[in-house]
């Protein structure tokens, strides 16, 4: 993993200039300073991006299907081809790693029996990703994981969502891609000449990726997206949130609700819900919710010998499932996170966490756990166990992305099933708002000069570039037309494979999809928990089954995503940007806070722990302080909201700061 840059090769030549080295980030957790980041080891060190010159070379022939040309385009050339009718790449063969930087680490890891489509991606550009050699923060925060690594000098070649991108940037580690992308990721450059606007750092360093379907499908920029079909993927947003219950324990609660399975036949019926069909639950407060949760617990269920637990706060990775999405849902903050947000009674930039309410919140959350509603012993379970637990119906209720799988409840003869079941519990928009924004991305790649050498850059562009190419779109959809997965009738794709088309067109979770590794839309890596480069996020193309298919017919599949009070009762959205965290990235003294957030997340976590009410207080005095130590200041608050009111801005420069008043 640690390859030292080679020396310049004759067909390239790299200009680089000196940049000043600055001192580590502070390690919160251990009140110790984190090592410097020494400038990357070449013979000087630049401010200049790089630069590639091709000279002239003796050609190495070629078949008439095989191409050597790193200037090669083909799915530019043919935009409508099939992966399977380009060239095969014949020249360098490319092992990339990577540091996937968010987070905490805890991906789970899966399988692909039969994936068909990294051999294709080799097949066209030469270029495979080392999932065994790549990392993640292994438990800790991004900060300690670089201190780590800079003192090993043994960076991967990509970090994936870097952290802190100025601090990469400013130790002189990352390479200026600004002259290389035009000529070897024409793709990202249309990107930027049409509708994504990132910040001129992200430009300079970052291969954006994964775009979010809802933005993308909100502008007029791709005037060839059926924005009926593809609301499939981009449906009226919910104005309310949704758990999951096991419809066995929703029946023995609310005799009246519906069973999965007749929201299924009522689908199949006539294809619609009404808001009254959809509110069958009737959990109207935070109240009503905790007193079902309670009710679940006096049901005392059990599956074989094993108590079946009503609720769980935690999922073996970090508390975002919880307090970003469950809670926001409880408290009427939807898509507010618990880090950043705008309170609009205030007007001004706030820290959630630091809020009395929210405060209140996690104390109830604890209480769950003291009275045994929520699982214990889930707080000590790594995410493995947890999956495990919900594959086997353990939790009565989940929540989040934390889907349950029916098919494989269905396959081992489970007498239940989980339906959706909304909380009608209204916004409170005189404090909180939702956005719609510019069009952005959900993931970035980042390339280190300590490990890649700079003659390898172009193959690395042109490898992403395919990869958010049209071809690559319909490759991770539906696999490369030589595996034969599907067939071509009356001019439109048809699985062969009933099971695969029920996972691809309606998220039916039968693993079909991860036997072949084709994205289903239901998440943002591939299925071995690592690095899988896609133009829209989690894949969510126009070239998807899900937007493509023929749903006139319909099936008892596509009943969950029609279950959905959006298509009744969508949200009001403001066109502003959003103050979340991580837009900060320019903002020295929150990203460095949000760097070392496992500072922050530990100790917030272990709240959750206490024993009494008292004990709670405590820890979570303890959490603020920590905090505070971590860099989540007032000061830096104020700077945070002083860049937010400056750079609130559309693409055309248009001030949206006086749509959140």
């Amino acid at each position: 993993m640690n390859k030292k840059l080679k020396s310049v090769m004759s067909m390239l030549v790299v200009m680089i200039l000196v940049l000043s080295v600055f001192a580590g980030c502070s390690n919160s957790d251990k009140e110790a300073s984190s090592p410097s980041i020494s400038p990357a080891s070449t013979a000087s060190a630049s401010t200049e991006p790089a630069s590639v010159e091709a000279t002239p070379a003796e050609a190495t022939p070629v078949a008439a299907n095989e191409t050597n040309d790193i200037n090669a385009h083909p799915w530019i050339d043919n935009p409508d081809a099939d992966t399977s009718d380009l060239p095969t790449w014949t020249g360098k063969q490319l092992k990339l790693t990577y540091w996937q930087a968010e987070g905490t680490g805890g991906l789970g890891k899966k399988k692909s029996a039969n994936d068909v489509v990294t051999p294709e991606v080799q097949r066209v550009t030469g270029v495979t990703i080392d999932e065994d050699n790549s990392i993640d923060n292994g438990g800790q925060s991004w900060d300690i994981k670089l201190s780590q690594l800079t003192a090993a000098n043994d960076y991967p070649d990509m970090v994936w969502n870097a952290q802190d991108l100025k601090k990469l940037v400013d130790a002189n580690k990352l390479y200026d891609l600004t002259e290389l992308i035009p000529k070897y990721a024409p793709n990202l450059q249309k990107m930027y000449d049409t509708f994504l606007k990132p910040t001129e750092m992200y430009k300079k360093y970052s291969l954006p990726f994964g775009i979010y379907e809802n933005l993308y499908a909100d502008t007029d920029h791709d005037p060839s997206v059926d924005l009926a079909k593809y609301s499939v993927f981009n449906p009226p947003v919910d104005s309310l949130g949704y758990i999951w219950v096991r419809d066995d324990v929703i029946k023995k609660l609310y005799p009246s609700a519906k069973s999965e399975k007749e929201i299924q036949d009522m689908y199949v019926q006539k294809g619609a819900f009404t808001k009254e069909e959809i509110l069958d639950v009737p959990i109207n407060s935070s109240d009503d919710f905790i007193k079902m949760l309670y009710n679940i617990k006096d049901l005392q269920l059990k599956e074989g010998n094993k108590p079946v637990s009503p609720f769980f706060v935690s999922t073996g990775t970090d508390n975002w499932p919880l307090m970003a999405v469950m809670m926001a849902i409880l408290e009427g903050r939807m898509d507010t996170d618990y880090y950043t947000y705008f309170n609009k009674k205030d007007q001004k930039l706030a820290y959630l966490f630091k809020q009395p309410a929210f405060r209140e919140d996690v104390k109830l959350m604890n209480k769950l756990v003291i009275d045994g509603v929520a699982s214990k012993e889930g707080l000590l379970d790594p995410n493995e166990v947890f999956n495990e637990k919900l594959k086997n119906g353990l939790y009565a209720v989940t929540y989040a992305w934390m889907t349950p799988d029916n098919a494989g409840l269905e396959a081992a003869g489970k007498p239940y099933k989980y339906r959706k079941v909304y909380l009608n519990i209204p916004q409170k928009t005189d404090e909180f708002l939702r956005y719609k924004s510019n069009v952005g991305s959900r993931s970035g790649l980042y390339i280190f000069k300590d490990s890649v050498a700079p003659e390898d850059l172009p193959q690395i562009l042109r490898w992403y570039d395919y990869m958010v190419s049209q071809s690559a779109e319909k490759l991770r959809s539906w696999g490369p037309k030589s595996a034969g997965l599907f067939d071509e009738v009356s001019g439109s794709r048809v699985f062969k494979d009933k099971e695969l088309a029920d996972n691809m067109v309606y998220q039916t979770q039968n693993g079909k999809a991860l036997q072949y590794n084709l994205g289903d839309s239901t998440t943002i890596t591939a299925p071995t928990g690592g690095l899988m480069v896609t133009f829209m996020n989690q894949n969510k193309s126009k070239f998807h089954p899900a937007v493509t298919y023929d749903r006139s017919v319909r099936t008892p599949a596509g009943a969950d995503q029609a279950f959905s009070i959006g298509f009744t009762d969508p949200a009001q959205k403001v066109l502003a940007n959003s103050p979340n965290i991580w837009v900060f990235g320019e903002v020295p003294s929150l990203q460095k806070a949000f760097a070392a957030k496992k500072a922050l997340e530990d100790p917030l976590t272990k709240t959750l722990t206490a024993g009494s009410a008292a004990q709670f207080d405590k820890l979570y005095d303890d959490f603020l302080k920590s905090a505070d130590k971590a860099g989540f200041t007032d000061a830096a608050l104020a700077e945070g909201d002083k860049y937010f009111r400056e750079h609130n801005v559309g693409g055309d420069g248009v001030d949206y700061m006086p749509n959140i008043k």
